[in-house]
């Protein structure tokens, strides 16, 4: 079985590594991108993806709002938010919108993992998130 990996990313090199990287897993093929929510919104519906690779700083409307339009639309699509915010409330914010997965940048074998683990029907924590404190006055 082939699966299909949708990859939404609003920066062009990134996106050009992703697409690359993606590619060649064993049984994964991108089936599309999209540098813009609103792009990836208009062409997830002929693109037929297992799964969706989702920033969270994107232009305009961000990831986790595109996650929870995407889960309105389609609910069993899986979705792994791949950011370069490693504290702990951007990945309970995206859990509670609907994601799956969540992997901070910059290690290519923690999103092999992520990947290969959704994939397979389970679901992926960052295991680096930073939890920050907050004082009270």
């Amino acid at each position: 079985m082939t699966y299909k990996v949708f990859i939404l990313e609003d920066h062009a090199n990134m996106r050009a590594e992703l697409v690359e990287f993606v590619s060649h897993l064993p049984g994964v093929e991108v089936c599309g991108e999209a540098e813009s929510a609103e792009d990836a919104l208009e062409r997830l519906a002929d693109a037929h993806p297992d799964l969706v690779l989702v920033d969270i700083s994107l232009p305009r409307k961000n990831g986790l709002d595109f996650i929870r339009e995407a889960k309105e639309r389609w609910p069993g699509l899986l979705l792994l938010v791949l950011t370069g915010h490693d504290e702990s409330v951007y990945m309970l914010r995206s859990f509670g919108e609907g994601a799956h997965g969540y992997v901070a940048k910059g290690n290519s074998d923690r999103l092999k993992e992520a990947l290969i683990s959704m994939l397979g029907g389970g679901e992926h924590l960052e295991r680096r998130a930073k939890v920050k404190l907050v004082k009270k006055k």
